[in-house]
Protein backbone atom coordinates (compact mmCIF):
# COMPACT_ATOMS: atom_id res chain seq x y z
CA UNK A 1 0.00 0.00 0.00
CA UNK A 2 1.04 3.31 -1.03
CA UNK A 3 0.44 6.68 1.54
CA UNK A 4 2.30 9.46 2.46
CA UNK A 5 2.45 10.59 5.97
CA UNK A 6 3.76 13.65 7.60
CA UNK A 7 4.56 15.49 10.85
CA UNK A 8 3.83 19.61 11.59
CA UNK A 9 6.74 21.22 13.04
CA UNK A 10 5.34 23.59 15.75
CA UNK A 11 4.44 26.58 15.26
CA UNK A 12 2.15 29.55 17.40
CA UNK A 13 -1.36 29.50 16.14
CA UNK A 14 -1.54 33.11 16.44
CA UNK A 15 1.29 33.13 12.99
CA UNK A 16 -0.96 30.46 11.34
CA UNK A 17 -4.59 32.85 10.92
CA UNK A 18 -5.19 32.07 7.33
CA UNK A 19 -5.03 29.79 4.75
CA UNK A 20 -2.00 31.87 2.96
CA UNK A 21 -0.21 31.65 6.19
CA UNK A 22 -0.74 27.88 6.63
CA UNK A 23 0.56 27.41 2.85
CA UNK A 24 4.21 29.23 3.65
CA UNK A 25 4.71 29.03 7.14
CA UNK A 26 3.48 24.86 8.11
CA UNK A 27 7.18 22.82 7.40
CA UNK A 28 7.07 19.35 8.81
CA UNK A 29 8.37 16.26 7.48
CA UNK A 30 7.23 14.45 4.42
CA UNK A 31 7.07 10.86 3.61
CA UNK A 32 6.16 8.32 1.31
CA UNK A 33 5.65 4.86 2.37
CA UNK A 34 4.77 1.64 0.27
CA UNK A 35 3.90 -1.27 2.07
CA UNK A 36 6.45 -0.95 5.39
CA UNK A 37 8.96 0.87 3.72
CA UNK A 38 9.73 4.25 3.98
CA UNK A 39 10.65 5.25 0.27
CA UNK A 40 11.10 8.66 0.70
CA UNK A 41 11.88 11.23 3.27
CA UNK A 42 12.61 15.30 3.45
CA UNK A 43 12.32 17.53 6.63
CA UNK A 44 11.75 21.46 6.54
CA UNK A 45 8.62 20.42 3.63
CA UNK A 46 6.11 23.39 2.96
CA UNK A 47 3.75 20.06 4.04
CA UNK A 48 0.71 22.46 2.92
CA UNK A 49 2.03 23.97 -0.38
CA UNK A 50 3.26 20.30 -1.21
CA UNK A 51 -0.52 19.46 -0.74
CA UNK A 52 -2.04 21.87 -3.21
CA UNK A 53 0.87 21.24 -5.65
CA UNK A 54 0.39 17.34 -5.58
CA UNK A 55 -3.40 17.86 -5.52
CA UNK A 56 -3.65 20.53 -8.66
CA UNK A 57 -1.06 18.11 -10.67
CA UNK A 58 -3.04 14.60 -10.34
CA UNK A 59 -6.57 16.50 -10.85
CA UNK A 60 -4.92 18.18 -13.99
CA UNK A 61 -3.61 14.90 -15.73
CA UNK A 62 -0.50 16.51 -16.90
CA UNK A 63 2.09 14.30 -17.68
CA UNK A 64 5.71 14.76 -15.48
CA UNK A 65 5.68 17.43 -13.27
CA UNK A 66 8.72 18.10 -10.56
CA UNK A 67 8.13 20.14 -7.31
CA UNK A 68 10.10 22.56 -6.25
CA UNK A 69 9.33 24.46 -3.15
CA UNK A 70 8.55 28.37 -3.14
CA UNK A 71 12.15 29.90 -2.10
CA UNK A 72 14.36 26.53 -2.32
CA UNK A 73 17.74 26.97 -3.84
CA UNK A 74 17.35 26.29 -7.68
CA UNK A 75 21.10 24.99 -7.67
CA UNK A 76 19.76 21.92 -5.99
CA UNK A 77 16.85 21.00 -8.27
CA UNK A 78 13.75 19.86 -8.02
CA UNK A 79 12.35 17.79 -4.39
CA UNK A 80 10.53 15.74 -6.15
CA UNK A 81 9.49 14.36 -9.72
CA UNK A 82 6.30 12.75 -10.39
CA UNK A 83 5.73 10.92 -14.20
CA UNK A 84 3.35 8.39 -15.72
CA UNK A 85 5.43 5.06 -16.26
CA UNK A 86 3.37 3.65 -18.62
CA UNK A 87 0.25 2.02 -18.57
CA UNK A 88 -1.89 2.85 -15.63
CA UNK A 89 1.20 3.76 -13.55
CA UNK A 90 3.15 6.36 -12.09
CA UNK A 91 6.78 7.09 -10.72
CA UNK A 92 7.87 9.24 -7.85
CA UNK A 93 11.49 10.01 -8.36
CA UNK A 94 13.64 11.38 -5.71
CA UNK A 95 17.29 12.02 -5.39
CA UNK A 96 18.85 12.32 -1.95
CA UNK A 97 22.51 12.61 -2.23
CA UNK A 98 24.24 10.68 -5.50
CA UNK A 99 21.19 8.11 -5.25
CA UNK A 100 18.17 8.51 -7.32
CA UNK A 101 15.08 6.85 -5.65
CA UNK A 102 12.43 5.62 -8.17
CA UNK A 103 8.65 4.14 -6.43
CA UNK A 104 6.34 2.73 -8.81
CA UNK A 105 2.78 2.55 -8.26
CA UNK A 106 -0.82 1.80 -9.97
CA UNK A 107 -2.75 4.94 -10.81
CA UNK A 108 -5.17 3.79 -8.16
CA UNK A 109 -2.70 3.76 -5.13
CA UNK A 110 -1.26 7.10 -6.45
CA UNK A 111 -4.68 8.25 -6.16
CA UNK A 112 -5.88 6.93 -2.78
CA UNK A 113 -2.32 7.70 -1.41
CA UNK A 114 -2.35 11.57 -2.70
CA UNK A 115 -6.78 12.01 -1.71
CA UNK A 116 -5.48 10.68 1.88
CA UNK A 117 -2.49 13.08 2.18
CA UNK A 118 -4.78 16.00 1.29
CA UNK A 119 -7.49 15.00 3.52
CA UNK A 120 -4.50 14.23 6.54
CA UNK A 121 -3.25 17.79 5.88
CA UNK A 122 -6.61 19.29 5.86
CA UNK A 123 -7.62 17.37 8.95
CA UNK A 124 -4.33 18.21 11.04
CA UNK A 125 -4.65 22.01 10.16
CA UNK A 126 -7.88 21.98 11.45
CA UNK A 127 -7.26 20.47 14.48
CA UNK A 128 -4.00 22.41 15.31
CA UNK A 129 -4.61 25.66 13.43
CA UNK A 130 -8.65 25.97 13.54
CA UNK A 131 -8.10 26.50 9.72
CA UNK A 132 -10.00 25.10 6.84
CA UNK A 133 -8.34 24.40 3.84
CA UNK A 134 -11.21 24.24 1.14
CA UNK A 135 -9.42 26.90 -1.47
CA UNK A 136 -6.10 25.23 -0.94
CA UNK A 137 -6.91 21.84 -1.24
CA UNK A 138 -10.27 20.70 -2.43
CA UNK A 139 -11.23 17.65 -1.85
CA UNK A 140 -10.37 14.83 -4.64
CA UNK A 141 -13.11 13.28 -6.82
CA UNK A 142 -13.29 9.39 -6.41
CA UNK A 143 -10.49 7.46 -8.40
CA UNK A 144 -11.88 6.78 -12.59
Amino acid sequence: MLRFSFSLDDLPVELVDSETAAYYRLDGTLRLHQGNEVMFAEADVPVVEFAAWLCAWWTSHQPAKSYTPEGADPDYGPLLLLAPAGGARHTLTHTWGDTLINCTAEQASWHHAIARFCKDVRQAVWERYNLHLDRLLPPLQPSP
